[in-house]
């Protein structure tokens, strides 16, 4: 994470996240979208997040988490 505060100035407001992982579905999630994901984060732990921003850790846990569930067999082929 090279910078947070621009990721979530992209979002708009932090509701607009929320909103995000609310509605997402990881049984509607292309095994290639979480395999992308999943490279987006290889590099990071929580520790390492966690010196940038606590609340990026929250969303790196549900980016995870999320990942295994798509590929444990929740998610669409391609």
């Amino acid at each position: 994470i090279t910078d947070w505060g621009n990721c979530m100035q992209k979002l708009k407001t932090p509701a607009d996240v929320l909103i995000k992982v609310e509605q997402f579905d990881p049984q509607n999630c292309m095994e290639a979208t979480a395999q992308k994901a999943d490279g987006l984060i290889a590099g990071e732990t929580e520790e390492s997040i966690a010196t940038k921003s606590l609340e990026a850790v929250i969303i790196y846990k549900w980016t995870r988490s999320m990942v295994d569930k798509v590929k444990s067999g929740g998610g669409l082929k391609a």
